[in-house]
């Protein structure tokens, strides 16, 4: 989870009204719009667990808009992220947060990436493990551990394979200006480049780094298309 610049919203939801409209009500072609908005805003990766989103995933409601929650703000563009899907069995992000048996909550006790810095509230453990700062207020140890247990972000399948720790901090540059980056991503890519045994004498055309403290990822250019290879954590 990283910091968003909430931008300007989506023109298509003037055109709906809480009061006699629900979500279902919203043309495709609204909804289109809507995702490709927020898309822009998180990178096209998931607001909670920055998973790639590769057009996958769902428009997200930080606060519920169903009757018994928060229905004036089901048109509400600041009440929007895009998620993942919390892989096979909604196991952590959105749907995780609002599923059917899941404990309350209340989502003013959260992190929303829009209007907090998640940075100055997680810590990421080299085992992968999120852990809220130890140097922050007790009301915001407090923020830290419930938005970590609601979008379960401790979930295995999030767990890195080789340790890590994270931040928010994003490169994407080609990989023939490698020499320019600073020592740090150099070595990281140069390890995972040889973890994926891509480093030596295999062209497979433009490459692009995703970089940030929790894990490095290759993304090959292909037809205009970026596939994720591998990720690996710096130790």
């Amino acid at each position: 989870m990283h910091k968003l610049d909430r931008t300007a919203e989506a023109a298509c939801l003037a055109c709906y009204d809480y009061h006699v409209q629900n979500w279902d009500d919203v043309r495709q072609a609204d909804k289109h719009e809507i995702r490709s908005c927020l898309a822009h805003m998180q990178d096209d990766r998931s607001a909670y667990c920055e998973g790639p989103l590769y057009s996958r995933g769902h428009i997200e409601h930080f606060r519920r808009k169903n009757p018994r929650h928060f229905p004036e703000l089901t048109f509400d563009w600041s009440n929007r992220f895009l998620s993942c899907d919390g892989g096979d069995n909604s196991e952590h992000c959105g749907h995780y947060k609002d599923h059917a048996h899941g404990d309350p909550y209340d989502p003013a006790d959260l992190v929303k990436p829009d209007e907090h810095d998640p940075d100055a509230y997680f810590y990421f453990h080299s085992s992968g493990e999120v852990r809220p700062r130890s140097r922050i207020s007790g009301r915001d140890i407090s923020r830290a551990a419930e938005t970590i247990r609601v979008f379960n972000l401790n979930s295995g399948v999030l767990r890195p394979r080789e340790g890590g720790h994270c931040a928010s901090i994003r490169i994407e540059n080609p990989i023939s200006s490698m020499h320019s980056w600073d020592s740090t991503s150099r070595l990281a890519t140069t390890l995972l480049l040889k973890k994926s045994k891509l480093l030596v004498g295999n062209p497979i055309g433009p490459l692009f780094v995703i970089s940030s403290k929790s894990r490095i990822e290759i993304h090959p250019s292909r037809q205009g298309h970026s596939t994720e290879l591998s990720s690996l954590c710096r130790t």
